[in-house]
């Protein structure tokens, strides 16, 4: 066994959760009509961050880990910050699950600094 096949097993799970959490998002954005016209400007602004910065962030971590990870983990994170501006309550957890796999791409990132699978 490689001294790094736990990190290529690590890629490997947060590209599987990242592909998953991608079909799971377009079907909720394209399953059923969505009255774009009916959000505010804020809800525009967290719609950015969740569910398109969270997306782009996910397709990015396959071919750049680190750099995916940050964009997914701070989209939804500025998703959090919008929303509890602009609501005053806290969204629930749940959003953070589609999050996860940029918080893997990350942690790969980080970890390997690079290394592997270039």
């Amino acid at each position: 066994m490689s001294a790094h096949a736990p990190l290529v097993a690590l890629r490997w799970l947060a590209r599987i959760l990242a592909a998953v959490s991608v079909a799971v998002l377009l079907l909720f954005l394209f399953g059923e009509p969505f009255g774009l016209s009916n959000l505010t400007l804020a809800q525009l602004v967290a719609s950015v961050f969740f569910p398109f910065g969270l997306i782009v962030g996910l397709i990015l971590g396959w071919f750049r880990e680190l750099v995916g990870g940050l964009v997914a983990v701070g989209s939804v994170a500025c998703f959090y910050l919008v929303f509890v501006n602009l609501y005053q309550e806290w969204p629930g957890w749940w959003f953070l699950v589609f999050a996860l796999p940029g918080f893997l791409y990350a942690s790969y990132g980080l970890a390997s600094g690079g290394r592997y699978g270039r």
